[in-house]
């Protein structure tokens, strides 16, 4: 029983960094499409696709 509770919660561990490195990427992948936005000015904000 010991054991099993052990194991539950290093796979608590890895779920929550998983969460956190994909957060990470999604923010990452915001910032780049906001760049792109600016490049392209103004019009790109008006038509939200």
């Amino acid at each position: 029983k010991k054991e099993s509770r052990k194991e539950e919660r290093r796979e608590e561990k890895e779920e929550r960094k998983r969460k956190k490195k994909k957060k990470k990427k999604n923010k990452k992948k915001k910032e780049k499409e906001k760049k792109e936005k600016k490049k392209k000015g103004g019009e790109g904000r008006v038509r939200s696709e």
